[in-house]
């Protein structure tokens, strides 16, 4: 498990860098879902969503890297712990989840 400063600022994500597979389709082709959702939440914390391709009311855009890859530059701050999934629904079906340890500075 990857272990980030309280403060950093984090790719969260299918991204090229972070090699995690592109959606794809049933043919086994990078394809984009109809929607796709970034929801970053941590113990006591309210959950942040960021959405492509047109976020909702209280939601944040989802950066689209290219086709069927998905991004947000999140940064971590609160909890001892962020948890994060990335789900596509609609044209393409698929959902992975991941967890980041955040440390907290002792001199502030």
């Amino acid at each position: 498990m990857v272990s980030y400063d309280r403060g950093d600022a984090v790719r969260l994500g299918n991204h090229v860098a972070s090699g995690a597979a592109a959606f794809k389709n049933a043919a086994g082709v990078d394809a984009d879902p109809t929607t796709v959702t970034l929801t970053v939440t941590g113990p006591g914390q309210a959950a942040t969503i960021y959405v492509w391709p047109t976020p909702g009311f209280g939601q944040v855009a989802l950066v689209k890297e290219a086709v069927g890859r998905f991004y947000a530059d999140v940064t971590v701050t609160g909890a001892p712990r962020v948890y994060y999934r990335l789900a596509g629904t609609g044209a393409v079906t698929a959902a992975a989840e991941g967890e980041l340890i955040v440390n907290y500075p002792r001199i502030a």
